[in-house]
């Protein structure tokens, strides 16, 4: 990982579960750059992960972001074609606009994306290689699709 950009940080506190976690977390500097960035463009930063309140209380400082909202998502992997994921962040978009960068999803995401753009709703899946992470190429894309769900005159923000 170190690589690739990433840098160790020890975390050695309470889990998402309230017990006891300790081990490595692998964070990219850049990634809080490239997040200000999107949120400076425009875009709702939002945090779907099961990580719970733990991502923006221990993750977000130490990459330089602000705290945001957390959609609260299962500690499970994708089942049946769907990440765990789908729910929550399906609740909590509604009909909005909606970027979702994920290195886990189930394979039917994409299908439910194109659905939301058969009905005018401006939605991007960015899946990152779960060995290589959130890169900057993925960024460019989000940024050319906030210029396009803008000038398309969609409402709302769209919410990597």
């Amino acid at each position: 990982m170190r690589e690739l950009g990433y840098q160790a940080h020890e975390f050695d506190g309470l889990g998402p579960d309230g017990s006891p976690a300790r081990g490595t977390v692998w964070l990219k500097p850049e990634h809080g750059a490239w997040l200000r960035e999107l949120r400076d463009r425009g875009a709702e930063l939002v945090w779907g992960t099961s990580w719970g309140r733990v991502a923006v209380t221990w993750i977000a400082p130490r990459l330089g972001l602000p705290e945001f909202p957390v959609i609260e998502v299962p500690r499970r992997g994708p089942a049946f074609g769907w990440s765990s994921k789908i729910g929550p962040i399906q609740r909590w978009v509604g009909d909005r606009p909606l970027a979702w960068i994920d290195d886990q999803l189930g394979g039917k995401e994409p299908g439910w994306a194109e659905e939301r753009r058969d009905d005018d709703i401006p939605t991007l899946i960015v899946q990152p290689h779960p060995g290589r992470g959130l890169e900057r190429a993925h960024v460019e894309e989000i940024l050319s699709w906030l210029t396009a769900a803008r000038s398309c005159g969609a409402g709302g923000t769209p919410a990597p």
